[in-house]
């Protein structure tokens, strides 16, 4: 199992989400926030959310 901090995180990468498996279409860094927009792989839902630059995400 690979994981990634949300500072880490790139464009193209595929995550385990709350809404399943998710690409990452931009990060955007923000003091110790980092913005991360997404989508899932089947492109049925899109939206961004705000974490810490820790978070830990699930590589998929």
């Amino acid at each position: 199992m690979t994981t990634k901090t949300a500072t880490q995180l790139a464009r193209g990468d595929i995550i385990q989400s709350e809404q399943g498996a998710s690409r990452v279409l931009n990060t955007t860094p923000d003091g110790n926030q980092v913005n991360v927009d997404l989508v899932t792989v089947d492109g049925g839902t899109a939206w961004g959310d705000s974490y810490p630059s820790g978070h830990t995400f699930t590589l998929v």
